[in-house]
């Protein structure tokens, strides 16, 4: 039996004293501190605001703060500067355009004076078997003829300006817009035998006022997916009407010309009494990318093509072809141009000096065949899958110059229409079944739009 040793106190040995008072013993927790408290509640909420007082640097100080809220709710709030006591009246009517894909008109119309904005057509559905194009209908403009002083045109794509030749058959009035758009009319004026009224055109300057009965005009630049664009300022007795035209913000254009958003500033600081908007891509976040961005994606497959590179956009995307003609001059190509529409409008730009190409780089249709493949750049119309177009009829083998080898590198540079799908497909599906490499949505910046996303 175990003995328990004690010492004479009775009590167990003191190194087992020391082991339970090491087990049980609790370490001291420190008293708070009152003034520490004191201090911090002295610091914080009730401490006296050095901030606030009579010195000067003090009253300087609230004056400043009240004097900037005054001047943020001024520059948020310009509807204060539009004139609600004034009786004037302006009415804005569309004609087209509004909720559906191309054939935009607008008109805009005071008590005396009516301006028709744009004059545009747009494009069959697949169900309107024998039509070529729509145009808008021109009842109300027939109803107010007497009033009508002008057409002011924003840019020269066909759904703003492809109804025009088709007007002026009708009832004719001055034209005003900037040089490239009236380059275009007047080449649809020819071809409709129309030259007799290109005496009313009103070529016009950006950033400086038109006077138009009683509305006054001024065309802002604006970039887009076609040179020369530009947004309206239209300025009435009733209040100022922003009218965008369509537009993205490009801080890199082709042209270095940059979106005048000086312009659109001094206008929002006058006030404006409504605005008109481009809507196209307002329903997809973000941005939209640059123009520049295509010439990439056109450098890699240029620099990988070993046979003819064919390149297809819309034809009035003056500087999406300019870059496809610029990489194909640094591989050594030759450039030749079929398909009219794209003829015209790129020649109409070099005329009027919208890009500088020399034209001895450009070889006619016969005479490719003349040239090694990997010599050769072929520019062309149809991305829109068009049975008449110069791409469906290679396609389809029945240009009569050019026929689509399995060692062509086809290029479309461009997004289907809305209704046009079906169309665009069918295009590629001949491509791709004649052996030809095509590009299409294969790269994410192959094409990009000429419409501003939400930001």
């Amino acid at each position: 039996m175990q003995e328990n040793k004690t010492n004479s106190s009775g009590n167990k040995p003191a190194n087992q004293n020391v082991q339970n008072t090491k087990n049980s013993v609790k370490p001291q927790q420190k008293k708070p501190n009152p003034n520490r408290q004191n201090r911090k509640r002295k610091s914080a909420k009730n401490q006296a605001s050095v901030l606030e007082g009579n010195e000067k640097w003090q009253k300087d100080m609230a004056f400043a703060i009240e004097a900037n809220h005054k001047i943020h709710k001024e520059r948020l709030e310009k509807f204060n500067l539009i004139n609600n006591k004034t009786n004037a009246k302006v009415r804005i009517t569309p004609l087209g355009g509004l909720g559906e894909i191309g054939g935009n008109i607008t008109v805009i119309e005071t008590d005396t004076t009516a301006i028709v904005v744009d004059v545009g057509m747009s494009f069959p559905t697949d169900d309107m078997h024998g039509v070529d194009i729509l145009i808008p209908d021109f009842t109300y403009l027939r109803q107010i003829k007497k009033k009508i002083k002008a057409i002011v045109i924003t840019h020269a794509h066909e759904d703003h300006i492809g109804a025009v030749a088709y007007l002026f058959k009708e009832m004719q009035f001055p034209i005003y817009a900037t040089p490239l758009p009236l380059g275009m009319l007047s080449n649809k004026f020819e071809e409709h035998g129309l030259k007799q009224y290109r005496k009313l055109f009103r070529p016009v300057q950006k950033r400086k006022v038109y006077q138009i009965g009683d509305i006054k005009v001024e065309w802002m630049h604006i970039t887009h997916s076609i040179i020369d664009a530009s947004s309206l300022a239209i300025t009435t007795e009733a209040g100022t009407i922003i009218h965008t035209g369509d537009f993205k913000i490009d801080h890199t254009p082709i042209d270095g010309y940059v979106t005048d958003l000086n312009r659109f500033a001094e206008y929002g600081e006058k006030g404006v009494s409504c605005l008109l908007s481009d809507s196209t891509n307002s329903h997809k976040e973000g941005i939209t990318r640059s123009e520049s961005t295509v010439g990439k994606t056109f450098d890699y497959i240029f620099s990988k093509s070993k046979g003819r590179v064919i390149m297809s956009t819309f034809s009035s995307n003056i500087h999406r072809v300019y870059q496809a003609i610029s990489y194909g001059l640094k591989y050594g190509r030759k450039v030749c141009v079929i398909g009219r529409s794209m003829e015209r409008n790129l020649f109409t730009a070099i005329d009027l000096g919208y890009i500088d190409l020399d034209k001895s780089i450009f070889i006619d249709p016969h005479e490719v065949n003349k040239h090694n493949d990997k010599e050769v750049l072929i520019v062309t119309t149809g991305s829109q899958g068009e049975t008449m177009a110069a791409l469906y009829r290679m396609a389809t083998d029945e240009h009569r110059h050019i026929k689509i080898k399995p060692s062509d590198q086809i290029i479309i540079s461009a997004k289907a229409i809305p209704g046009n799908e079906g169309s665009v497909s069918k295009v590629l599906n001949f491509l791709i079944k004649s052996g030809a490499n095509v590009a299409y949505q294969d790269f994410s910046e192959i094409h990009v739009s000429g419409h501003a996303a939400q930001e």
